[in-house]
């Protein structure tokens, strides 16, 4: 519900800039592009062996004898990110030109596999069970964006606004590792044998929605461009298609970033 209530706050405030936009004037001029490469993570409210076994095709498939074994769960993911935007500057009727101080912000993001894991040990037995879901994702973004110049020579460029964006997972799979103990903070791929040990399971399709603060200082550097750092707050929902429904509690982004635009700075 809370969801809906921001997504229909964005799209309401899209329409109301189009609605004060003259006929024969474009609503929207295109004026900056610009694109970033940065580390992604997530971190989810809950993390449960039936939350990730939720994820696969077979739940049952998984399961296997966990007595007196130790449990470790790790709530957080974590990869990279490349992004693609395009930015647009609104028509003001009032003031009967273009906004430069606001933008409208369309892209996409293409994003390296992320691992949520749970594990089960026993050092005395020197035996572990690994549950991960691995899987990548393809985003596709909104943003509203406030933004000025900083600095006596007005040599910085900030902004900050509202955003979402909505992704489907990209080769979703759950791995079952099978293996020997292992320390605790140790990847398992560590062990001896890793391959031989994964046995590899068909994930279900999953879809993300993110709601965060986008924002970020850049320094001009030409008439045209601008280099620096970009990055995003806030939360989101993992949603298993025909299933269940995962909070993530942060959501975050920290990547280098440059800039185009169109008219100059």
């Amino acid at each position: 519900m809370i969801c809906k209530k921001i997504v229909f706050g964005l799209v309401l405030s899209l329409l109301t800039i189009f609605s004060y936009a003259q006929p024969n004037v474009k609503r929207l001029k295109y004026n900056q592009f610009d694109f970033g490469l940065g580390v992604d993570n997530d971190q989810y409210h809950r993390m449960s062996l039936n939350n990730l076994t939720a994820l696969a095709e077979n739940p049952d498939a998984l399961e296997r004898d966990l007595s007196g074994m130790t449990e470790e769960i790790s709530s957080k993911t974590a990869g990279l990110g490349l992004y693609f935007n395009r930015s647009y500057a609104p028509w003001n009727k009032k003031k009967g030109e273009y906004l430069s101080n606001q933008s409208l912000r369309v892209g996409i993001g293409m994003h390296s596999p992320k691992e949520s894991m749970i594990t089960y040990k026993n050092k005395e037995l020197d035996t572990s069970i690994v549950y991960c879901n691995l899987h990548s994702e393809f985003t596709f973004e909104f943003a509203y964006l406030w933004n000025g110049t900083w600095g006596a020579h007005k040599k910085f460029v900030w902004y900050c606004g509202a955003a979402t964006n909505t992704s489907i997972s990209l080769s979703n799979e759950m791995l079952l590792i099978e293996g020997e103990y292992f320390e605790p903070g140790a990847h398992p791929s560590t062990q001896e044998s890793f391959e031989e040990k994964t046995q590899h399971f068909i994930a279900k399709p999953v879809v993300y929605n993110r709601f965060f603060v986008p924002y970020g200082v850049h320094r001009i550097v030409g008439k045209k461009w601008s280099v620096g750092f970009d990055a995003r707050r806030g939360f989101g929902v993992q949603s298993i298609l025909g299933g269940s429904s995962n909070l993530i509690s942060k959501t975050g982004t920290f990547m280098i970033g440059a800039k185009f635009r169109k008219g100059g700075f």
